[in-house]
């Protein structure tokens, strides 16, 4: 199921979307700075279609409302957990927001992939999950870097 159409100005849209963050496992980037919820009340003015002030960050990513999906922008998932990804979410988590739902293939040539739009609840969890598993084999691989 889709997630509702939050364009324009709404009472609960702030309340909304911290729930759908929450629920797939994002935290704000008042809870990620370690400030109360009323902080960053700025970013209301610049969201664009969408108007709060809940942006979402994990690991480098940063998620963003707009219409009836989440717009998530980071450093990338390697090209074999796109595909994964886009073979099993690839209708709810589009690549490149391609509303033909296009392959990572043939929008990065096999590099790794930091630009979705999600649309489902599903599609979000899933790209969380190839994050943190992307951010996990990072881990074993150089244990000694951390952030």
């Amino acid at each position: 199921m889709r997630f509702p159409n939050k364009a324009g100005d709404h009472a609960d849209t702030d309340a909304i979307l911290r729930l759908e963050l929450k629920a797939a496992g994002i935290p704000t980037f008042q809870e990620d700075a370690g400030y109360d919820e009323t902080a960053f009340s700025f970013l209301r003015e610049s969201s664009g279609e969408v108007k709060t002030s809940v942006r979402g960050t994990i690991h480098g990513w940063v998620f963003e409302r707009a219409w009836y999906y989440w717009v998530a922008k980071g450093p990338g998932i390697d090209f074999k957990r796109a595909m994964n990804l886009w073979e099993h979410h690839g209708r709810e988590a589009r690549v490149s927001g391609d509303c033909g739902c296009r392959s990572p293939k043939l929008w990065y040539k096999g590099m790794a992939c930091g630009f979705y739009h999600v649309d489902t609840h599903e599609g979000l969890v899933a790209l969380v999950r190839a994050i943190k598993n992307q951010v996990a084999a990072a881990d074993l691989l150089y244990p000694d870097l951390k952030e």
